[in-house]
């Protein structure tokens, strides 16, 4: 038995992104010792000061978070990272630079990079990234090969089914298109140059340029499948309404928002995408992959990212979307990627692979083992940063609509009356019970007992997972 606890704390950004991963890792990680704590951003970090000293995986370490790893480090914790939007490396030097900076990997213990292509493409920018580089997979690909395994006939052969992933966040944000700008001038941190900025606002354009073709190559993908049932799935930060009003005029098209997308991925026949991750999980669940991308000046053209194109058809024209669609894509140059570099540990056939290198690295940190016990649900509600938070988000909001109603603001501030449906809408909500579930059907995958762990509720979004009786490994 170990004389004390390692506590492993996971803050989640987008749960339907990250979430079903984290279980993974989580279970994985608990069996090494680990108490795991894991809920939404907004649950985790305004009571960091509160918790038993420990690691944080964060999703990503862009350079306008130097703040909270300073603040994280400062209550007694050591950062590690895996970056969640990190699966395709990002285009050129700017697009690293808005993932990293020096300062945030020198606050980090630990950086796990998903793939050879990504670590290096960080190296290119950050050569000092060595010292605390692993490269490990992601716990997320993990869940994919679970998926994978547990569904031996998933699609539905009596009607073909056509998933479209939309990706256009600037040019379709759900609070409008200045809150995208923000977004990325907040991550960017204050010591961005306009050059800088310049350079990756070009991805607006690019999403400007697309976004209205793409709504009509929707319609003309519906339309030329009266048969099939079509889903539209939004990005996260995309507004529904431009796609609802699509959907709803025709019998066959259905808009799909929450829940995962690995499964909508397992159900359809063909996917299509505009320069979207999910490419490449698609691609690994064994779809055909398809991918608009109409002619654009050169410089534009470039910022698409390479690796979302060689593991799509890339079709110039609907008629040749609705070619590939059809099964008649002879003259459309076929997929070319190679997940193997994008995704360590792609050929193994160990389901929980990735997890296990990345626990295998946390188990080397040096970290005090601590007695302490996690707060009450009362006892965090009391936690001044919580208090702040709750209190900080109603300023903004009142701000908003002051400013949006009046100008006093000159509009500054009117983007934060949506501050609350952004953050529902992006993040969501986590239904403990369906987790528990899920919980329990990944360790059945992993042929571990899950009556060996004890599954706490925490508070609102946040909970823990560990072992009754913590073994020695």
């Amino acid at each position: 038995m170990n004389n004390g606890s390692r506590y492993l704390y996971i803050p989640l950004e987008i749960f339907i992104r990250e979430l079903k991963g984290m279980l993974l890792l989580s279970l994985v990680a608990a069996q090494y010792g680990w108490k795991v704590v894991l809920g939404g951003k907004q649950a985790i970090f305004p009571v960091l000061d509160k918790l038993p000293s420990g690691v944080v995986l964060l999703k990503s370490v862009v350079p306008g978070e130097i703040k909270l790893q300073k603040e994280i480090i400062s209550y007694g914790h050591k950062i590690v990272s895996l970056d969640a939007e990190g699966l395709l490396p990002s285009n050129g030097k700017s697009g690293v630079e808005l993932r990293y900076s020096k300062d945030t990997i020198a606050l980090s213990d630990i950086l796990f990079f998903w793939g050879k292509e990504q670590f290096e493409s960080v190296e290119r920018v950050f050569p000092d990234i060595k010292k605390n580089a692993c490269i490990t997979g992601s716990p997320i690909f993990d869940y994919w090969k679970y998926l994978k395994n547990s569904n031996d006939n998933p699609v539905n052969q009596d009607q073909k089914v056509i998933l479209i992933a939309t990706s256009f966040p600037f040019a379709n944000h759900i609070v409008g298109n200045e809150m995208a700008y923000l977004s990325v001038k907040n991550a960017s941190g204050p010591d961005a140059t306009h050059e800088y900025l310049e350079e990756i606002f070009l991805d607006a354009k690019v999403q400007e340029i697309v976004y209205p073709k793409f709504k009509e190559l929707v319609k003309e993908v519906i339309k030329r499948n009266p048969t099939s049932k079509v889903l539209i799935r939004p990005h996260p930060s995309e507004g529904r309404f431009a796609w609802e009003e699509i959907a709803n005029k025709y019998s066959n098209a259905e808009i799909q928002v929450g829940g995962e997308i690995s499964k909508q991925i397992l159900l359809c026949d063909a996917f299509i995408h505009f320069n979207s991750t999910t490419s490449i999980e698609a691609s690994y669940l064994g779809k055909k992959v398809i991918t608009y991308l109409p002619k654009m000046e050169p410089h534009l053209q470039n910022r698409m990212n390479k690796y979302a194109l060689d593991a799509s058809y890339v079709c110039n024209s609907f008629d040749e979307v609705f070619l590939a669609i059809d099964n008649h894509s002879e003259k459309i140059k076929p997929p070319s990627g190679n997940l193997h570099n994008i995704i360590h540990g792609f050929d193994s056939k160990e389901i929980s692979h990735c997890s296990l290198l990345i626990v295998e690295a946390l188990n080397k940190l040096d970290i005090s083992l601590s007695q302490s016990r996690l707060p009450s649900k009362f006892e965090l509600s009391l936690a001044p940063n919580s208090i702040k938070l709750r209190l900080r988000k109603r300023i903004i909001w009142i701000i908003g609509w002051i400013d949006y109603l009046t100008r006093i603001f000159r509009g500054k501030y009117k983007h934060a009356r949506s501050y609350y449906k952004y953050g529902k809408s992006k993040q969501g909500e986590l239904n403990m019970s369906e987790i528990q579930g899920e919980l329990l059907n990944i360790a059945t995958s992993l042929k571990i007992d899950f009556s060996d762990y004890s599954f706490k509720i925490i508070s609102k979004n946040l909970f823990s997972i560990s072992l009754k009786a913590i073994k020695n490994k």
